[in-house]
This record gives C-alpha cells, sequence and structure tokens, in this order.
C-alpha cells in the first residue's frame, strides 16, 4: 500500500490498530519500548522489535504475507490454486501479525481489522478469520494449545465474555480487552524459557 498517497478510512483504522498493539505490548504486557524501528513498506521485516527485561522477544509485522515471516508455515490455499490450470491467486496477508518468541519457544497471533459496525459485515469477517485458521494452521504446528491464535479487531460495541478460543473479538475502544487477548496468547512463554535455563544450568 502507498502511505504517501491519500488513504481511506479502512487504511487509518488499520493504523490506529496497529498502534493499539503496540502500545499494548509495550506497557500491559511490560515490553517497554521498542529496540528496533522498521518502515511500513513492501519488502520489510518487523515495523517494531521489543525485548523484555526476562528475554522474551516481541515483533509485529504488518501486512505481511506469513510465510514472509514463519519459515514453517505454507498457505493450503495457494497450494490448491497452484494444483490446477485457469485460475491465479496469491497468498492472503494478515492485517497484523505478533510473533513472541522464547529461546526456542513462540507464540503466534494473527490481527485482522474491520472498519465495520455493519452485522453482516461483521459476521463474514468473522468467517473470513475461520479461514485463516485453517489455511494457515502450520502457523501454530509447535503451540497447538495457543489460545487465541487470532483476534479481529472492530471499532465498538464488541465485547468477549467466556471462556478463550481460537479467536477473540474486541473493540478498539476497549483498548484492555485487545491487551489481554495478547496477553493470553503470550501466556506463560517467558516462564517456561526460565525454567528451560534452571534446568540447563542444573
Amino acid at each position: 500500500k502507498g502511505w504517501l498517497a491519500p488513504v481511506s478510512s479502512d487504511d487509518l483504522f488499520e493504523l490506529y490498530t496497529l498502534i493499539l498493539v503496540m502500545q499494548a505490548i509495550e506497557g500491559e504486557l511490560c515490553f517497554g519500548e521498542p529496540e528496533a524501528y522498521g518502515l511500513i513498506q513492501q519488502g520489510r521485516a518487523a515495523v517494531a522489535t521489543y525485548r523484555r527485561v526476562d528475554g522474551v522477544k516481541a515483533e509485529v509485522f504488518f501486512d505481511q504475507v506469513p510465510s514472509g515471516i514463519f519459515k514453517d508455515c505454507g498457505s493450503e490455499y495457494l497450494q490448491l490454486i497452484e494444483a490446477h490450470d485457469g485460475i491465479a491467486g496469491s497468498e492472503r496477508r494478515p492485517d497484523i501479525t505478533v510473533r513472541f518468541t522464547a529461546g526456542a519457544n513462540e507464540r503466534r497471533v494473527l490481527v485482522e481489522v474491520k472498519e465495520t459496525e455493519d452485522p453482516a459485515y461483521i459476521r463474514d469477517s468473522i468467517y473470513k478469520v475461520m479461514g485463516y485458521l485453517h489455511d494457515f494452521a502450520g502457523i501454530w504446528a509447535d503451540c497447538l494449545h495457543q489460545l487465541p491464535k487470532a483476534v479481529v479487531v472492530f471499532p465498538t460495541n464488541i465485547k468477549p465474555k467466556g471462556a478463550q478460543s481460537d479467536i477473540v473479538l474486541v473493540s478498539s475502544d476497549r483498548t484492555g480487552d485487545l491487551a489481554s487477548v495478547l496477553g493470553a496468547a503470550l501466556g506463560d512463554l517467558g516462564d517456561e524459557g526460565a525454567e528451560e535455563g534452571d534446568q540447563a544450568a542444573a
């Protein structure tokens, strides 16, 4: 996308949500200021990289194909397209991807952003993200029990309730919900790394 050109309200809401994700990582998840920033342009790496005092690393990617981030991830959708003549397609791009890393362990979260309050479009957006979970299932091959795996962000009127599931819906005006969901996905990743280090030292 050309961010120097005039942008739509959808684009602006994506950028706003990117900022909310970064603020949640910096604040509620206790990572502090980024140790590195990246440009929002094609072919980029993470737009922000963080490292917490316990050694856990967080990377935030914007509008990137998952196979460019996770080398063990393929797209079942793209594989199906490439297995046929007469049709073309490309790998889907989730709006925001977050990767938490501690040693050899990772947690991976897709964040899809939808600037809509239309009930039908909201339902379609949820179904689209359900498709992401199937298409990019390889992302979570080593963290199958991670919950949630994806977050869908809408402007208002959405509030999660009950137990966590693979997908959680949140509103941008309830920033605490977004931070809580990212924290749930992160889980005890840092503690796991510390335990492995203690065992190695022993």
